[in-house]
């Protein structure tokens, strides 16, 4: 009788910390899907990088009227602008893209154990 009720108490226990256990993965997974769809939004990266966004949107304006005009410079100077502002941004997005892997690798237990 006594170990009837010393198992349903530990049943309980059990299915508290499951429970428990998988509010947090919910957690975790909706917030990694919100921080997903962030960094594959383009408005996102237009707001951290206002500056390297209307540098590409330049040099590939004067490269697409290049095409409407004889000016080869004009071609040239919207290449290399637009050349050089995916340059920065590709490096900026590599950086956020290394920093997100970081920060969702698993906590190393320090003692060997863990929970």
């Amino acid at each position: 009788m006594a170990s009837d009720i010393d198992n349903s108490a530990e049943k309980r226990v059990v299915r508290l910390r499951i429970g428990r256990m998988r509010r947090r993965v919910d957690r975790r997974l909706r917030a990694i899907e919100r921080e997903g769809r962030q960094a594959a939004s383009w408005r996102t990266w237009v707001r951290r990088f206002p500056g390297q966004a209307v540098l590409a949107a330049v040099g590939i304006g004067l490269a697409a009227s290049a095409t409407l005009h004889p000016e080869r410079w004009m071609r040239m100077v919207g290449d290399s602008l637009a050349r050089r502002a995916g340059d920065q941004i590709l490096t900026a997005v590599l950086s956020e893209l290394r920093d997100l892997w970081t920060a969702s690798a698993p906590k190393k237990d320090k003692a060997g154990g863990g929970k």
